[in-house]
């Protein structure tokens, strides 16, 4: 499966620490009184900054580190989420570690937050591209399957039969194609099923199989799917598409056009 480690290239391009200017870890100010909630944080924190690099040596450019463990908003409860750890920091707004710039702008002064849930799809997100730099990474989730359980969830399992979707999808059934698609977009917890390129090579599929239940909601998808992915899983996604399309049987299939991949 094509998951997506921290890149040590990537994270060399984002920080490079000037000699005069010494590489610590951020500080995190832990908000609860409770000491169990306190011991959940404080292993929450732990598996964030083993995938964080910038939370572990850039702490001089991150600000006002604050975690506190609340309910999950409505989207992490389609997780599977039952708690979550939010971590927040604000970026210096003239870092001297962190790089100060990127393609959507200078990073300086952005205020980050990052959501760690457990459970179904155990996981860090975070929205901007300005924070997932600080990490080093290129999109919003990062999957991480040792969080299973933190906060007392059921371990993920799965209720649908992936060998069932592949199978349909690939005799070309519109509705088996979607839900493979799904299932490899937002089953974080799935490690076998879980891929973001695959996932948009199906949604790009869906939408060029000429299925007459094709809507907007497809289109929709397809942008929202492949817009998180970089230039270059974009490029390999349309070359699995091609891939794909060669392969499906089409007898599932009821075409209404022939469109083609550009």
């Amino acid at each position: 499966m094509n998951f997506a480690p921290i890149s040590l290239t990537i994270f060399l391009g984002l920080v490079g620490c000037p000699p005069s200017v010494s590489s610590e870890p951020a500080v995190i100010d832990v908000r609860t009184d409770n000491q169990v909630d306190r011991d959940l944080i404080d292993k929450a924190i732990g598996y964030f900054r083993g995938v964080c690099g910038g939370l572990q040596s850039a702490g001089v450019d991150l600000q006002q580190g604050v975690a506190t463990l609340t309910d999950p908003y409505w989207q992490k409860r389609n997780f599977g989420w039952k708690k979550m750890v939010e971590v927040e920091v604000v970026i210096a707004n003239e870092p001297r570690v962190l790089r100060s710039t990127h393609e959507s702008g200078n990073i300086g002064g952005h205020h980050c937050r990052y959501a760690i849930g457990s459970g179904r799809n155990p996981a860090i997100t975070t929205a901007k591209d300005a924070c997932q730099l600080v990490c080093g990474w290129s999109g919003d989730f990062f999957s991480i399957p040792e969080l299973a359980g933190l906060f007392g969830e059921e371990p993920f399992k799965r209720d649908y039969d992936f060998e069932a979707f592949k199978g349909a999808a690939f005799r070309g059934e519109y509705q088996a194609q979607r839900n493979l698609a799904y299932v490899m977009e937002y089953e974080l917890g799935d490690i076998e099923a879980h891929d973001l390129v695959q996932a948009c090579a199906w949604r790009k599929v869906i939408l060029t199989s000429g299925h007459r239940s094709t809507d907007m909601a497809d289109l929709s998808q397809e942008e929202t799917t492949c817009g998180r992915l970089s230039a270059a899983e974009q490029s390999r996604a349309m070359t699995r598409a091609r891939q794909l399309l060669s392969q499906i049987k089409g007898d599932g299939r009821e075409k209404k056009s022939n469109n083609s991949l550009r």
